[in-house]
C-alpha cells in the first residue's frame, strides 16, 4: 500500500532520482542490500564535502548492507591478515579531484562520493566511469 505515497521524482536535485523508493522497498521485501558485499573506505577530507557528517556517512553504508572501513582494517585486509572475503573494496573521495591520489593506493575501485549518494538515491549501483 506504499506505492501511491512514494516519492516520484526528487525536484531538489538536477538529476530526477526517479523510481528509487520503489526499488528501495522492493529489495526490501525480498532481503537483498545494496552494498551487500562491499566494504567502503572512506579516504580523505569529507568535513567540507557534504552536510552529512562521516559517522552519517558510515551509518548510510550500514544501513544499505555495506561494512566501513578504518584505515587500520583496511591495511589488515589487504595484507590478508584477519580477513578472507570476497568483499569488493570501494575507496570513496570527496570530490572527483582526490580520485587520482587514492588510485596511488593501488587497491579496490575509486570512486567519489557522488557516486555513492547517487547509488543510494536511485537505489542501484551507478556506473563508476561517470564518477572519476
Amino acid at each position: 500500500p506504499e506505492g501511491p505515497f512514494e516519492v516520484q521524482a526528487d525536484q531538489t536535485c538536477p538529476v530526477e532520482h526517479r523510481g528509487g523508493p520503489q526499488r528501495s522497498r522492493m529489495a526490501k521485501q525480498q532481503g537483498v542490500k545494496l552494498l551487500a558485499k562491499h566494504c567502503i573506505l572512506f579516504y580523505g577530507d569529507f568535513v567540507q564535502a557534504t552536510c552529512l557528517s562521516l559517522t552519517e556517512l558510515e551509518k548510510v553504508v550500514t544501513i544499505c548492507g555495506g561494512k566501513v572501513l578504518c584505515h587500520a582494517h583496511f591495511w589488515e585486509k589487504l595484507a590478508g591478515k584477519k580477513s578472507k572475503s570476497k568483499d569488493k573494496i570501494l575507496v570513496v573521495v570527496p570530490q572527483s579531484t582526490e580520485v587520482a591520489s587514492a588510485q596511488d593506493l593501488g587497491v579496490g575501485q575509486v570512486t567519489t562520493l557522488e557516486w555513492l549518494l547517487d547509488s543510494v538515491c536511485w537505489h542501484r549501483l551507478q556506473d563508476f566511469e561517470s564518477y572519476a
